[in-house]
C-alpha cells in the first residue's frame, strides 16, 4: 500500500542529525500534533533506522506546515544561502533593481544585525554600498540608520579584516618561498 505521506517521508529522511538538534533547540510550536510530527522527524534523523512512522490520521495541512517551517528555519541558518542573498542584494543595489520590499527587509536587518554573524564583513560592505545608493537618492532618513550601523561596527569590521589578513598571510607567503627555494636549489632547470 502506498503511503499517503510519501512526499513528507522523503523530505523527513533528508534531515541530518545536526539539523534535527538545531530544530529542536528553538522550537516554539504549541500545537501538540505539529510538535509530535517535529519530534518524530528529529528522532528519525538522529537514529540510523526509521523507528517512528508518521500518523496518517493527522491533518495533512499540519505536515505541510511542519515541512515549510523546517525548510524556512534551516534556510535562515544556512550561511551559504545567506552569502548568496548578500551578493544578490548587492547586485540589485548596484544595478538599481532593488524593490521597496527588499529595501525594507535590508533596513530591518541593518537595524537588528548582530556583529557576530558569520558573514559580518560582507554585510558591512553591503551596507556601505547601500549607503551610497541612499545618498544619491537623497534618502537622508535611511542614511542615518546606515551611518549609525557603519559607525557602531567599524571597529568590528576592521578587526574582521585584520583577522582575515592574518589567516591568509601564510598562504600568500608560502608560494613565493617555495619558488625562491626551488630557484636556489636549481630545481626545474634542465641540464643538457
Amino acid at each position: 500500500m502506498k503511503s499517503k505521506l510519501k512526499i513528507f517521508n522523503d523530505f523527513a529522511e533528508g534531515i541530518l542529525p545536526h539539523e534535527a538538534s538545531y530544530l529542536l533547540s528553538d522550537n516554539k510550536i504549541r500545537d501538540d500534533e505539529k510538535e509530535s510530527i517535529l519530534n518524530k522527524v528529529c528522532d528519525n534523523a538522529s537514529s540510523l533506522v526509521v523507528s517512528h512512522y508518521f500518523d496518517e490520521n493527522i491533518d495533512k495541512r499540519k505536515y505541510t506546515y511542519i515541512k515549510k517551517w523546517i525548510t524556512k528555519k534551516l534556510e535562515r541558518a544556512d550561511v551559504d544561502e545567506y552569502l548568496s542573498y548578500l551578493y544578490i542584494t548587492e547586485n540589485k543595489i548596484l544595478t538599481d533593481t532593488i524593490k521597496p520590499l527588499e529595501e525594507e527587509n535590508l533596513l530591518n536587518q541593518i537595524d537588528n544585525f548582530n556583529s557576530t554573524s558569520f558573514y559580518f564583513q560582507k554585510f558591512y560592505e553591503l551596507v556601505r554600498v547601500y549607503q551610497d545608493f541612499l545618498l544619491i537618492r537623497f534618502r537622508y532618513q535611511d542614511c542615518k540608520l546606515t551611518e549609525a550601523f557603519l559607525k557602531d561596527n567599524s571597529e568590528f569590521y576592521l578587526k574582521a579584516v585584520e583577522v582575515k589578513e592574518q589567516l591568509f598571510l601564510p598562504l600568500k607567503i608560502l608560494p613565493s618561498n617555495i619558488l625562491r627555494a626551488a630557484l636556489t636549489l636549481n630545481i626545474g632547470k634542465k641540464n643538457y
